[in-house]
């Protein structure tokens, strides 16, 4: 099964190699590389958003900020959070489809 550009991940098999470059990505059965992925979505969010509102608060109050710096920030951080949103209606769609499975 391929997974990106250059991953691979061989069916029954624990990790997956790089190709060319034989890193491996160790798949937990408990879900923590999944957790720790989502954790590091929502604080790369989080920093976007207040970056975003830094800069705008610095142009409102008059200082000398970029216009194209803050509207840049300022999508950059509507754009993440609106794909955190995606992640999560995914997400809970799915654990709903799998709630309705079970007898």
């Amino acid at each position: 099964m391929k997974i990106g550009d250059d991953l691979f991940v061989s069916k029954g098999s624990q990790s997956a190699e790089a190709a060319g470059k034989g890193a491996s990505i160790k798949e937990s059965a408990g879900g923590a590389d999944f957790q720790q992925m989502l954790d590091k979505g929502i604080k790369a969010v989080n920093s976007a958003m207040l970056k975003a509102d830094e800069l705008s608060a610095k142009s409102a109050a008059g200082e000398p900020v970029g216009v194209a710096e803050t509207m840049v920030a300022v999508a950059e951080a509507d754009i993440s959070f609106r794909f955190l949103l995606q992640v999560r209606n995914r997400a809970l769609s799915a654990y709903e489809e799998i709630m309705r499975l079970q007898f």
